[in-house]
């Protein structure tokens, strides 16, 4: 059998055998196992995962609607669980502990279905303090940045609306929207500033561990993130409101008053103030503890080189 084998071999032309190891490749390459990488050093997203090309594949209208719709539908679940909390107890008056870690897992479970949902449309941010920190690092283009930030706070209109459509004009001023106000019990301007930054700190510093860093799990982004959004509600809920979002601030606010709710309104820059400055510095922190490096901006896990790639 060797010798036809060595006829048909010295038979075929030399340009044909040039092109066997070609051929040969092609034949790897259709049954190479899914998410093996085809390179040295290289780094492919798991099935079903997103990376930052899927996302550039998205039109800028298409992340902003994206952002709109995903804060709208925080607002509306996060303040209106505390709206309706408080009417179930009467008024902020009788606001137990039970009530705050009811109103932590809304905003909390809210924002981690979110972020499964339309992460890999957008990548989820659904906060102006996280997108202008992304930024900062060059985790998000300025370009995109004002954009984003257009959709959040249109958003957060919206949905405060739909919280005072569900519970009536009236609800705004006995109940209130669930516009976030400091407790002057325990915190002045400034420290309510300095409260809200720490805990957006926290906030900002988990998203980068978990959204930007590819050693970690990005399966459990969106949970660890909401439960983050959890855990600062229960610590600063007593003191100020906990809301560790700008936008979620401005919409509540802004229809609680159209609706004859009153509001401290330079109070509300509390929360644009603190988030943002705490925001910032968390990434900063994250990228500097890590040795994160930037090398094009990314919006969903899985898609950034970690150290040394």
């Amino acid at each position: 059998m060797a010798f036809p084998l060595v006829v048909l071999y010295r038979q075929v032309s030399y340009e044909e055998r040039r092109d066997w190891p070609v051929l040969a490749n092609h034949a790897c390459e259709m049954y190479q196992r899914p998410g093996t990488p085809r390179e040295p050093g290289s780094y492919q997203a798991p099935i079903g995962q997103k990376t930052s090309t899927d996302l550039n594949a998205q039109t800028l209208y298409q992340k902003c609607g994206a952002e709109f719709l995903g804060t709208a539908l925080l607002v509306y679940i996060g303040c209106g669980t505390l709206t309706g909390v408080g009417y179930l107890t009467g008024g902020a008056a009788a606001f137990r502990g039970v009530d705050l870690l009811a109103v932590s897992l809304a905003f909390g479970l809210a924002l981690a279905i979110l972020v499964y949902a339309l992460g890999h449309i957008s990548g989820g941010h659904f906060n102006p303090a996280v997108s202008i920190a992304l930024a900062c690092v060059r985790r998000q283009p300025w370009s995109e940045t004002g954009a984003y930030l257009v959709s959040q706070f249109l958003g957060s209109l919206l949905g405060a609306l739909g919280v005072a459509v569900t519970f009536g004009a009236a609800a705004a001023r006995i109940l209130g929207y669930g516009a976030t106000d400091y407790n002057p019990l325990f915190v002045n301007y400034f420290t309510a500033c300095v409260v809200e930054a720490i805990v957006t700190f926290f906030l900002v510093l988990v998203i980068m561990a978990m959204v930007n860093d590819r050693r970690a799990k990005p399966g459990w982004a969106g949970l660890m993130i909401g439960f983050t959004v959890t855990v600062g509600i229960l610590v600063t809920g007593a003191v100020t409101g906990g809301s560790l979002n700008p936008a979620r601030s401005f919409g509540s606010t802004i229809i609680q008053m159209a609706f004859g709710g009153a509001y401290p309104i330079s109070h509300m820059f509390v929360y644009f103030i603190g988030p943002i400055i705490g925001g910032i510095i968390g990434a900063f922190a994250y990228e500097y503890l890590s040795g994160l490096r930037a090398t094009e901006p990314t919006l969903y896990p899985g898609a950034e080189p970690g150290p040394g790639d």
